[in-house]
């Protein structure tokens, strides 16, 4: 298992695949989610925070912007 892990916020399906995909190669497990709400629920409910977060900037509802200064 790897010690890095990543969350990645992207409402678009064909970014998170890639960005998993390519994370994967170097060792890091990544989780997805597809909103700005998600990753705020995600990381709640979380036993440990991961690593880095990758996220979109431009989401409907909760955008990049939004969601990092919910989840402080």
């Amino acid at each position: 298992m790897s010690s890095i892990t990543a969350l990645i916020v992207d409402d678009s399906k064909s970014v998170r695949f890639s960005l998993r995909k390519m994370l994967k190669q170097y060792n890091v497990e990544a989780d997805t989610v597809d909103s700005g709400a998600e990753a705020n629920d995600f990381l709640k409910n979380a036993d440990k925070a991961p690593g880095v977060r990758l996220m979109d900037h431009i989401m409907p509802v909760m955008d990049g912007f939004e969601t990092p200064r919910a989840i402080i």
